[in-house]
């Protein structure tokens, strides 16, 4: 059965996986309704065409599952279930992936309400120091670490559920696409867009939109901050200077 998905990039990065290898999905939750005016986007499901793609999905995936990890947000454990058919209580909930990067949620979350994302994004690609939040390469160890914690079984499938923007500084650290302001708007991840890796935690393969990558878990550093972003929401003529039309 071929890969239930609209995007022909991931029915061929499937392809290049190894089939007795124990693999890993980190995937984007399914299709949501727009968040704009919902005051707490955190208690936002699917809709009703997300449910169903995310099960045709799930049934399509040519393995079997194995262990299944979600972001606490309920878009995400409802996207894990409708590919899997396992109840929510059977779902790991893991902060990682709700908020990888974040390193004080009550000042993160101004950014997340007042800037958009792909603004945000931009900013710790320059490296600029965000206040409430961690560097992109902590971030990313965070979910590495989280993901090869698990020790599943070979020909099964590990499923790791989360947002954009962490399947967006997966993508500008692992394979460096983000080198400009349009590039991050033209590869943002889509809904139901994954990676797949395999391997261990120190010497590991992935695969996104068909590109695949050897990378060392050591390989994977902190460059840094080049300066300080702080208490700059709003200010309407820096994010202009820093974000031009993102």
């Amino acid at each position: 059965m071929e890969l239930f998905t609209p995007y022909q990039t991931m029915k061929e990065s499937v392809k290049s996986i190894p089939p007795t290898s124990n693999v890993k999905l980190l995937i984007r939750h399914s299709c949501r309704p727009s968040l704009k005016g919902i005051k707490n986007p955190d208690t936002c499901g699917l809709t009703a065409e997300g449910i169903e793609v995310a099960t045709k999905f799930g049934r399509s995936l040519p393995f079997k599952i194995g262990k299944c990890f979600s972001s606490p947000i309920l878009r995400c454990t409802e996207t894990i279930k409708a590919m899997t058919q396992i109840p929510f209580d059977s779902i790991n909930i893991s902060d990682v992936l709700g908020y990888s990067f974040v390193d004080d949620n009550n000042i993160a979350q101004k950014y997340f309400t007042e800037m958009n994302l792909k603004q945000l994004v931009f900013l710790m690609i320059r490296q600029y120091k965000v206040e409430g939040f961690i560097t992109k390469e902590e971030g990313v160890r965070n979910i590495l670490d989280l993901m090869f914690s698990v020790s599943g079984r070979n020909g099964y499938l590990d499923i790791y559920c989360t947002h954009d923007i962490h399947l967006a500084i997966m993508d500008s650290v692992i394979f460096s696409n983000y080198d400009s302001v349009d590039s991050i708007r033209d590869n943002w991840p889509n809904m139901l867009e994954g990676m797949w890796f395999w391997g261990d935690r120190m010497d590991f393969y992935v695969v996104w939109r068909g590109e695949v990558r050897h990378c060392k878990f050591n390989g994977i550093v902190n460059s840094g901050y080049s300066t300080l972003f702080k208490n700059h929401i709003g200010d309407t003529n820096l994010l202009a200077e820093l974000v031009h039309n993102v």
